[in-house]
């Protein structure tokens, strides 16, 4: 049995992307998803969380906790990972690769132990010098080290006693609504949202609003393309989908910059499919990223995607092939690009194609589930399947 695990407090980009690979592993190896959940997390992120695992369908076992580390936690995953006979135990997060770690020093546990680098950037403070010191204390203890870009590893795997177990694997993804909606189906539900697209071109950025999405610069990009779009009598309309703790700040920036009748602030959003099918153009504006789950959604529908080059992106998106790249904080870049992008719709129809195609080709589910289980094989004695 191979154990995939993560402690998570809400969905967002990393759990996205576990349940997505157990899904993707069933059927062709024994998997499940053991979630860990802290009794302190707010309620409703915990059940919008278990709603979304549901939702996935995949064999999943859940655990509670009441501290950020205790030995009945421990003890509750030592039995958990004995009882299911695991084999190997692929971790989504540094918390539950020091849990494994730990387990198997004290003769717990029996297992090959996987760690997944979705990527961790944290502004500097006593308590994230705390976090990354646990992040490498795991990676020098793991048996295997998964890269979601070649970014994300490149520097590791500089390194000769690490880079044996090192691997880059591109996350993939599986659009089931792919279908589900027409343009006009989907324009129609957005007003759910309280957006009227009509003949507009929408613009979406997609994302959580915190400081790793830059959304100060998404803002300042959106003031910009108005202008140049009312010169040019180009009906517009921006998006920013996502809910965060810089909603409040966004929202009043917004406000002073005086966008606010062409900008809707979504929050959370339950239907993305038809968020996705109704917009012309995503942009996105982050400071860092690992594998982003929401390029792929994009590349899934046929979206052209205006993107910073930073983590994982470069990997996915060639520029002025499968999309437009810029520097990364590079404003005046961003905007030119995205310009480009609203003054043709040829190239927003060539970039959004050749992105679809591949992501058929190479980011579907067939091939994210058949690396790693190639990767687990060079991880267990001989012998064992």
């Amino acid at each position: 049995m191979v154990v995939h695990v993560s402690f998570s407090g809400k969905y967002y980009g990393r759990e996205n992307a576990a349940f997505s690979l157990v899904k993707a592993l069933g059927g062709k190896i024994d998997v499940t998803m053991l979630l860990v959940t802290e009794e302190r997390l707010p309620a409703r992120d915990r059940e919008d969380l278990l709603a979304k695992l549901d939702q996935f369908g995949i064999n999943s076992i859940l655990l509670t906790t009441d501290k950020a580390f205790s030995l009945g936690t421990a003890a509750a995953l030592a039995n958990t990972f004995n009882r299911v006979n695991t084999c190997i135990i692929h971790c989504h997060c540094y918390k539950s690769a020091v849990y494994s770690i730990l387990l198997r020093f004290f003769r717990k546990i029996d297992a090959r132990i996987v760690m997944t680098l979705h990527g961790l950037v944290l502004p500097l403070s006593v308590k994230a010098l705390f976090h990354y010191f646990l992040y490498y204390f795991s990676m020098l203890f793991v048996d295997g080290i998964i890269g979601c870009s070649k970014q994300i590893v490149s520097g590791i795997s500089r390194i000769p006693f690490m880079k044996r177990k090192v691997t880059a694997i591109q996350n993939g993804y599986e659009n089931p609504a792919l279908v589900k909606y027409g343009r006009s189906e989907a324009r129609a539900a957005l007003k759910s949202m309280g957006i009227d697209g009509g003949n507009k071109l929408l613009i979406a950025n997609v994302g959580r609003l915190n400081i790793q999405k830059n959304p100060m610069l998404f803002l300042r990009i959106v003031r910009r393309t108005l202008e140049y779009c009312t010169a040019r009598n180009i009906p517009v309309h921006f998006i920013m989908a996502g809910d965060g703790e810089l909603r409040e700040e966004v929202e009043k920036t917004a406000r002073n910059m005086a966008i606010t009748d062409c900008l809707t602030v979504t929050g959370y959003v339950t239907d993305m499919p038809a968020l996705y099918a109704a917009i012309d153009i995503m942009l996105m504006t982050s400071d860092w990223e690992g594998t982003p789950m929401c390029i792929l959604e994009a590349m899934s529908c046929s979206l052209p995607i205006v993107a910073p080059c930073v983590g994982g992106v470069p990997d996915l998106i060639e520029h002025d092939e499968t999309g437009l790249l810029f520097p990364r904080r590079d404003e005046d870049e961003c905007f030119k690009q995205l310009v480009r992008a609203i003054e043709s719709p040829e190239l927003r129809r060539s970039i959004g194609g050749k992105a679809f195609s591949f992501y058929k080709s190479d980011l579907n589910l067939e091939n994210w589930a058949g690396r790693h289980i190639q990767y687990y094989k060079t991880l267990l004695p001989k012998g064992v399947a």
